[in-house]
């Protein structure tokens, strides 16, 4: 019986080291069996036959979403987007009683408000809209999503109120304020004055960084908020009107920017002289006036021009005293050589294309004086020298004395 035990003990003891030294072989021939793996390719085989479907399957939907996602901004761009980012310009659309969509959405599409009528209509259509267009006025801009023009002719407001004002080519800042509050567009005169000398807010306006560290103007932005006929919210701040006046400029004055380059002047030079030739003539002589200027500014001669001490006295008079004169003002062109140091009034179109192309026939012909006749036409008189000059002043001073006793 003993000996029968020991032979069975010794069996089970020999069975636990055989399977210790095979758990112990498999363990050390771990990194062999590896190492042979990736010499013989088996190893990445199989690691790429494991990741290879999740590698195409995110790939492909990298791709999916991300044509998805671009094909989705085309359509928003092409359809549904604003026009013209940042352009706040009111415009009204009338809406009449039983308006389709169809027919609002070609309207918004004649009158720029929107990309595409399709878009709207679609998304009229989509959103349960169509049918609940109301009738009224409506005060929209580019600015505006279809979305938002949608939520406002179906969910109307009430409509913001605007007024439309004319500014006068010659008009001065101050003129231009004045009608501003009468038309109730702005609440303040000297807060629409302040705002026109903190150019802050109009950096990003091209012009701008060339007329910033100008010494000796008045009004900062004399002269750059063009003369035209705008339709402005009632009660606006005094910078988003500014605003509006500074990108008509901008867009008025692009098309002389290659010309003026060429003619070596800047921008403020430019409006400078505009702004004088507005103020001293006829638009039929304005060339005139403007080569008179160009021709004593060629031979360092004072340009001598009542205009700019009008401005400079702040009072609009045909006859200057000499204590007029003599004001000690850096606009007193009879004692200051050169140009102003800015704009004495915002300059029309024609006034600044006149700026950049003098009259030839007074150029060559080397005038340089010119004068008012009749103060009531605005006639001017051209001369080549002072005497001719003063023969035509003294013929109608009588005239101009008279006239500024009835007005």
């Amino acid at each position: 019986m003993s000996g029968s035990y020991r032979r069975n003990s010794s069996r089970k003891n020999s069975k636990k080291l055989t399977l210790w030294q095979r758990i112990k072989a498999w363990f050390t021939s771990i990194p062999s069996r590896f190492a042979e793996s990736l010499k013989n390719g088996t190893m990445l085989r199989k690691t790429w036959r494991f990741f290879r479907p999740l590698i195409i399957g995110l790939t492909s939907l990298i791709i999916v979403a991300c044509i998805f996602f671009g094909a989705i901004s085309f359509v928003n761009d092409l359809m549904f987007a604003p026009v013209e980012p940042g352009n706040s310009e009111p415009l009204m659309l009338v809406v009449g009683n039983g308006s389709s969509m169809a027919t609002v959405a070609q309207k918004l599409q004649d009158m720029g408000l929107i990309n595409s009528k399709w878009g709207i209509k679609l998304l009229a259509d989509f959103t349960n809209r169509s049918g609940k267009i109301k009738a009224g006025e409506y005060i929209l801009n580019k600015n505006m999503s279809a979305n938002e023009i949608l939520d406002m002719i179906t969910q109307p407001s009430q409509v913001r109120h605007t007024a439309r004002v004319t500014v006068k080519e010659g008009m001065g800042i101050e003129e231009i304020a004045a009608i501003l509050v009468e038309r109730s567009v702005i609440d303040s005169k000297n807060e629409f004055i302040d705002a026109c000398n903190d150019l802050t807010p109009y950096e990003d306006i091209s012009f701008i960084k060339d007329i910033k560290n100008r010494e000796g103007v008045r009004y900062a932005l004399e002269g750059f908020l063009f003369p035209d006929t705008y339709d402005f919210y009632l009660d606006s701040k005094p910078e988003d009107v500014i605003r509006r006046m500074l990108v008509r400029f901008t867009q008025i004055y692009e098309p002389f920017a290659e010309k003026a380059q060429e003619a070596g002047m800047t921008v403020n030079q430019v409006i400078s002289l505009a702004s004088i030739i507005q103020s001293e003539g006829l638009e039929k002589d304005f060339a005139g006036v403007s080569a008179v200027f160009r021709n004593r500014l060629a031979i360092d001669m004072t340009l001598s021009t009542d205009v700019c001490i009008q401005y400079a006295i702040n009072e609009k008079k045909l006859i200057l005293s000499t204590e007029d004169l003599n004001v000690d003002s850096p606009y007193n062109l009879h004692k200051n050589k050169g140009l102003t140091p800015g704009p004495i009034c915002s300059p029309g179109q024609k006034a600044i294309a006149a700026a950049l192309n003098p009259d030839e026939k007074i150029t060559t012909g080397k005038y340089y004086f010119f004068t008012l006749t009749d103060p009531a036409t605005g006639e001017l008189a051209f001369s080549k020298t002072y005497e001719e000059h003063q023969s035509v002043v003294d013929k109608w001073r009588p005239v101009w004395e008279e006239y500024e006793k009835n007005h």
